[in-house]
């Protein structure tokens, strides 16, 4: 997986390009993402709630444990890959 930088608004906006079953999917880092939007995200249903906005639910119900975790652990790592700093400093 790697992350790519899309001009849309003026502004750059980061994501993380996930490959499911040869489908490509875009979701966004947290430093692209509204600040309401990421304050809201306390449980591990506000993340799916996050992920299902960028890859269908259908998709993301159909991944085994380990895959969803894999998904997590991606976007967390690429997260943290910006500026050295974790979420939440």
């Amino acid at each position: 997986m790697s992350k790519k930088i899309v001009k849309i608004g003026g502004r750059a906006v980061e994501d993380i390009q996930v490959e499911i079953n040869g489908k490509r999917y875009n979701v966004p880092l947290a430093k692209a993402m509204k600040r309401k939007e990421l304050l809201a995200m306390k449980t591990e249903d506000d993340v799916y709630q996050m992920f299902a906005r960028h890859i269908p639910a259908e998709v993301l119900d159909d991944l085994t444990v380990d895959e969803y975790n894999q998904l997590c652990n991606a976007w967390a790592e690429a997260n943290d890959d910006g500026d050295g700093e974790s979420l939440g400093e």
